[in-house]
């Protein structure tokens, strides 16, 4: 459920890098790092608000080991909010400890057995807004290493 987007490297460009690679990881990092908060802000503006719970607890775990970044919601409902309730085994969430679900819509409550939820595909949408942005630091970082690699050529 987190977000993931690869890039692929030119491979002169990373044969290149082998001139200097502490200094290619280290811009990478950065990049990634730059990429990683722009998805996360990405998320927060487009992941549905009741109670704002959902969209606060979106975070970033990186790794250093394979240079990457995973951006998304740490709470257990977000899944469901996402792709909605199809991602459930019998496709509705179901009244468990008692026979109703017991919710109030506007000024009264309701009372059903189960309920079917669609999901906002918001990390999705998150993705779709910020492509631009991603391939706008990936190039940043490009000319960066290509400029110290090669003298500003």
């Amino acid at each position: 459920m987190w977000a993931k987007a690869k890039v692929e490297l030119d491979p002169a460009f990373t044969a290149a890098a082998k001139r200097d690679p502490a200094m290619v990881m280290q811009e990478m990092r950065v990049g990634v790092g730059k990429g990683a908060r722009v998805v996360r802000a990405a998320q927060r503006q487009t992941a549905p608000r009741l109670t704002g719970n959902l969209a606060g607890h979106i975070v970033i775990r990186t790794s250093r080991k394979y240079l990457s970044a995973s951006i998304g919601p740490t709470v257990s409902h977000a899944l469901i909010r996402d792709r909605g309730t199809e991602v459930m085994r019998g496709g509705r969430i179901q009244a468990k400890a008692h026979n109703w679900l017991t919710f109030r819509v506007g000024d009264r409550w309701v009372k059903v057995r189960s309920v079917k939820q669609t999901g906002a595909h918001y990390l999705k949408r998150a993705l779709d807004l910020v492509t631009g942005q991603l391939q706008a630091i990936i190039d940043d970082v490009s000319r960066r290493v290509a400029a110290k690699l090669f003298g500003g050529q």
